[in-house]
């Protein structure tokens, strides 16, 4: 199965997640629908809690049609995902439960995924060139890393519809002893 990709970018939009939640039964069914922004004015983060999102951070948001009730494991999904492009850029950052990532001991990343009927949200905000009051920015280039992270979305993503987590399972596993330590 091979997506097509669609992306909207926005300047401004209160909130790529919300957006993405109020629009999935209009998007193509077929494709892999990124939303992306350069400013949230209501960014939100777990239990609906505010997150804080500075310009020139990565904001985004992807919609794709799922099999019925498929949820399994999405938040270790896409934390993989963002783990291994950041990884690629040489800064190490660790995964905390259930949906942040931390470098350099605070918060840089955090990230929801939810189910809407057959479709499955996954979005993240993270601080890659400025980060607010007690978080941590990677200081990376924020297209170079939107680049990684969405090529492993689009390209690991037919594999986790179809098989769930079980093909990542040998390589979360080690991450987890790695983060253990």
């Amino acid at each position: 199965m091979q997506f097509k990709r669609k992306l909207l970018f926005f300047d401004t939009i209160e909130s790529t997640h919300e957006y993405a939640k109020s629009i999935c039964h209009l998007t193509d069914p077929f494709a892999l629908t990124c939303i992306r922004t350069f400013s949230q004015t209501n960014g939100i983060g777990q239990h609906e809690r505010p997150w804080i999102s500075l310009q020139n951070n990565l904001l985004v948001s992807y919609i794709v049609k799922i099999p019925k009730n498929f949820y399994s494991e999405s938040a270790n999904f896409l934390s993989l995902c963002l783990y291994q492009a950041i990884d690629l850029k040489g800064k190490h950052v660790f995964f905390k439960e259930p949906n942040d990532l931390f470098f350099e001991g605070k918060k840089c990343a955090g990230f929801l995924c939810h189910q809407v009927d057959d479709w499955l949200i996954l979005s993240y905000g993270l601080n890659t060139a400025i980060a607010p009051a007690g978080f941590s920015a990677l200081g990376c280039d924020t297209e170079e890393l939107f680049q990684e992270i969405d090529n492993n979305i689009y390209t690991w993503i037919p594999t986790f519809l179809q098989k769930g987590f079980a093909p990542f399972q040998d390589e979360w596993q080690l991450l987890r002893r790695h983060w253990a330590k």
